[in-house]
C-alpha cells in the first residue's frame, strides 16, 4: 500500500538540480505521440536552453519512487519566473526520412526507421502483415508511423510512443508491458477525489499515483456501478503546485 500523501519530485534540468519549483504540468496521452511538460520555476535557476535534458521522477518512499518524464527543452521564457516548455524523446522522431521499400511489413519498415536515428531499445508488435510496397519522401518519423497505420487500415487500439527510459513501442495497447503491469484499484472516497462518468468511460482526479497511458485500472464508485469497472487508462494529467499535486485520468471502459 502507497502512503497516498505530497510524493516527492526529484527534477534536473541539464546540470541544475531543480530543488523548488511553482507550477508542474505533465500531459501523456495514448492518442497524442508526445508527452508534454510545462513547469515554472525561479528565475534564481540560470542558463536554461532549449535543447537542455529534463528528467522528472516521483516517489513515496524509495521502494515506490518512479521515472515520469525524461526529455528534451524547447523553450524557455523569462519573467518574473522562468516559464519551461518540453516534449519527451519522441522529439527524435522529427527527422525526416527518404526511402523505399519493396515487399516489406510494417515491422520492417519502422525498424529501418529507427535504427537511422539511432533508437534501438524497441518493442514491435508481433502480429503479421500482408507485405506491401513503401515510398517515404522527406517525411517525418511520426508522419511515416501514421502512413502505416492508414496504409495497414490499423484501427485506434494501436499505438505508438516512448517510455521515459528512452524505450519505444509500437502496436495494439494489450501487447505493451503496460498493460500488463499490476492492476491498480482506484476507489470513490478512498483515494478518488472526483469522477464524471461518460457514455464509454470518463474522467477522475486522484492524487499521484505511479501510473502511465494504456495501464488497466479498477474504479469503484458505487454511486454509479455495483461492480468494479475495468478501464484503460487513455490521458494521464498531473498539475502540481509546491507540494500540492493532483492526478487527472481519462479513461475508456473495458468490462463493467
Amino acid at each position: 500500500m502507497i502512503p497516498y500523501v505530497s510524493p516527492d519530485c526529484k527534477m534536473q534540468i541539464g546540470k541544475y538540480k531543480v530543488q523548488k519549483f511553482n507550477r508542474l504540468f505533465v500531459a501523456s496521452d495514448r492518442r497524442i505521440p508526445f508527452d508534454l511538460v510545462e513547469l515554472e520555476i525561479p528565475q534564481s535557476i540560470q542558463k536554461i536552453s532549449s535543447g537542455d535534458e529534463l528528467s522528472i521522477a516521483y516517489g513515496y518512499k524509495e521502494d515506490t519512487s518512479w521515472e515520469l518524464f525524461k526529455g528534451l527543452v524547447q523553450n524557455v521564457y523569462s519573467s518574473k519566473t522562468k516559464e519551461i516548455f518540453a516534449k519527451d524523446m519522441m522529439l527524435k522522431l522529427n527527422e525526416k526520412i527518404s526511402s523505399s521499400f519493396v515487399n516489406v511489413t510494417p515491422q520492417e519498415i519502422i525498424s529501418s526507421c529507427l535504427s537511422w536515428i539511432g533508437i534501438s531499445n524497441v518493442f514491435l508488435s508481433k502480429q503479421q502483415f500482408d507485405k506491401k510496397d513503401f515510398v517515404i519522401f522527406d517525411l517525418d518519423i511520426i508522419s511515416v508511423l501514421r502512413r502505416i497505420k492508414d496504409t495497414w487500415d490499423l484501427d485506434d487500439g494501436w499505438s505508438f510512443y516512448c517510455n521515459p527510459d528512452g524505450s519505444f513501442f509500437w502496436g495494439k495497447w494489450d501487447e505493451s508491458f503496460r498493460s500488463k503491469l499490476p492492476v491498480l484499484k482506484l476507489e470513490y472516497g478512498r483515494n478518488i477525489i472526483d469522477l464524471k462518468p461518460g457514455l464509454n468511460g470518463g474522467i477522475l482526479k486522484t492524487v499521484i499515483l505511479p501510473l502511465f497511458h494504456s495501464q488497466k485500472i479498477k474504479i469503484v464508485d458505487q454511486r454509479y456501478w455495483q461492480n468494479e469497472v475495468l478501464a484503460r487508462v487513455e490521458r494521464v494529467e498531473i498539475i502540481q503546485f509546491e507540494s500540492k499535486g493532483r492526478m487527472i485520468l481519462e479513461w475508456t471502459n473495458i468490462q463493467i
